[in-house]
């Protein structure tokens, strides 16, 4: 199999995350004045490499969603594709 591409994007976003602690107090978890829902953006640099097959192509890649606001977790994202070449 021969690599036939390495994409790479930037995703931009807006996350919205309603908190639901139980009858655990906010501030009890380190949530102290957190608005629920926490509202903020989102960048999502990732890279995604890509397989030809005929008219197909698919791959596997990774997004890592970094959060503007710090009371919503950031974290990795990962993906498989497929597709068809026009």
């Amino acid at each position: 199999m021969k690599l036939k591409d390495l994409a790479d994007q930037l995703g931009l976003g807006f996350t919205s995350m309603k908190w639901d602690f139980g009858g655990v107090d906010a501030a009890d978890v380190r949530y102290g004045d957190a608005k629920n829902p926490s509202t903020g953006f989102q960048f999502a640099p990732g890279a995604t490499v890509l397989w030809p097959h005929g008219k197909f192509q698919g791959g596997v890649g990774f997004d890592y969603v970094v959060q503007a606001n710090g009371t919503i977790p950031s974290g990795f994202i990962g993906k498989l594709v497929a597709g068809v070449k026009l």
